[in-house]
This record gives structure tokens, C-alpha cells and sequence, in this order.
């Protein structure tokens, strides 16, 4: 049944975010027109037009408020209040139409990095420094030194633990510095998909296996109970009471 649906738009609209709290809704179209939408009444209160169309967008719940990060395909990310969409700041990223945008859990680190490129290294953005930029100065973040990084994850019971992958190699950061890696056993194809559970577990996906994996390497299982290649992953959260722990999806099997 459905509760409002949104007046016809200038163009597709190729992202949306919540802000469960708020009860509002951002979607963002081909253009780069950003709108925010009362959840309960499809209400429009705010719109804000980026110069370019965009390639990621994230939502951020930080202590101080809330706000909506987003990247132009010029390589420029904006920080945005919500639910007013007044610019906060402006920050040169990468020039790449293809980034994506992941904040840490307790949204107080966010990982920039840019998809299919080996010339580009990611960053990693203190959120409080984007909510109060200096004149003088340029938001503080570190950049990694690992190429190809579009594979990332924060672990969720351990706000500032980033783990990426480069290849058949897996890095784990604290606080942007680097403090181990290991490598991928050799048999298993490069994942495409990634999640953590709690604070020491990597799930990851290569065609239709899910292999689970410490954050030291050793491998705990795999499953290869898909017929065809697993394309989306959801972990439940260690406080949820339900009995699984999660879920995959693949065009043949639905979800398991």
C-alpha cells in the first residue's frame, strides 16, 4: 500500500538516503538535484543543485546533527545540513566520476576512495573537520597507500576500524593508520562483495562462495550453497535477537 509518492521529477533519480530519526528521505537525481522529503507526507523541504551530476552520496547522523555528504563526478565533496541542505563545505576529492563514500559507525571518519582507478589513492576524512572547516587549513585526513581499493568496510563494533582490500590483499587500519594485512588464500577468486561482523569477523563473496574470515586471515568457513553469483550481502547486527546471523542474495536462490 503505498503512503505518498513524489510529484514527477526533472530527471531519474538515481540515489536516496534516510534519516530514520528525522523521518526524512534525500534522493538525488541524474542532474545533481538533491531534494529532501518529509517521510510521513512526501512534504518537500528542501532542494539543493550540485554543479555536476552526482556519484556518491552518504548519510551522516553525527552528535552535532545531521547531514548529507556528497560527491560530484568533478571530484568535489559537499557536506550538506539536513534537513535545510545549507553547504557546510567544499573539499577537493579525486577527479573521478566513479567514488564512493562510507562513513565509520560512529560517524566520526568517512572513507573516500574512487572505483577503477590505479593512479588514485584513498582518503580518510575526520568528520569534524568537514562540519568545521577552516580558511586556513584543509580538512585533516590521511591517505592510504593502497590502490584499488573499492572493496572497504567499517567494522560495526569498532567505530574506527577500516578494512579494504587491494587485489588478493587485505589491509586493517585503526584511525587511518595501518596496522596489518594479510593476503587472500590463493584459491579464492577476488571478492566482490564485503562486510564485517563485529569487531574480528570479514565476510566476503567471490562469484557464489561466502567465505568468513578473522581479521588476522584464518579462515573460518565457506559456503557454496548458491548456484549462481551471490549479488548482495546483509549482516545482522550483534544486538539484533534474530537467530541469523545473515544474509545473501543471488538471482537463483533468492535469499539463504
Amino acid at each position: 500500500m503505498s503512503i505518498w509518492s513524489s510529484p514527477l521529477q526533472p530527471a531519474p533519480l538515481v540515489n536516496l538516503v534516510t534519516y530514520p530519526q528525522l523521518q526524512l528521505v534525500a534522493t538525488v537525481d541524474q542532474q545533481g538535484l538533491i531534494k529532501v522529503w518529509k517521510a510521513e507526507t512526501g512534504w518537500e523541504w528542501a532542494s539543493f543543485c550540485l554543479p555536476t551530476s552526482c556519484s556518491a552520496v552518504e548519510a551522516c547522523d553525527h552528535p552535532e546533527g545531521s547531514f548529507l555528504l556528497v560527491a560530484c563526478a568533478e571530484g568535489t565533496l559537499y557536506t550538506l545540513t539536513v534537513p535545510q541542505l545549507q553547504v557546510v563545505s567544499k573539499v577537493t576529492l579525486f577527479p573521478s566520476p566513479f567514488v564512493s563514500l562510507l562513513c565509520s559507525p560512529d560517524r566520526q571518519w568517512l572513507f573516500a576512495s574512487a572505483h577503477n582507478s590505479d593512479l588514485v589513492f584513498p582518503q580518510v576524512f575526520y568528520t569534524q573537520s568537514l562540519l568545521h572547516p577552516s580558511e586556513d587549513e584543509l580538512p585533516v585526513s590521511t591517505t592510504l597507500t593502497v590502490r584499488l581499493s573499492s572493496k572497504a568496510c567499517w567494522a560495526p563494533d569498532e567505530a574506527a576500524r577500516l578494512i579494504v582490500i587491494e587485489s588478493q590483499s587485505v589491509f586493517l587500519f585503526e584511525k587511518a593508520q595501518q596496522m596489518a594485512s594479510f593476503l587472500l588464500p590463493d584459491a579464492m577468486m577476488p571478492p566482490h562483495l564485503m562486510q564485517s561482523h563485529g569487531s574480528q569477523v570479514i565476510l566476503l563473496t567471490s562469484g557464489s562462495e561466502l567465505v568468513l574470515l578473522t581479521i588476522h586471515g584464518l579462515q573460518l568457513e565457506a559456503f557454496q550453497d548458491h548456484q549462481k553469483p551471490i549479488t548482495a550481502l546483509w549482516v545482522v547486527s550483534a544486538a539484533c535477537p534474530a537467530p541469523a546471523m545473515l544474509s545473501c542474495r543471488s538471482p537463483h536462490r533468492g535469499l539463504t
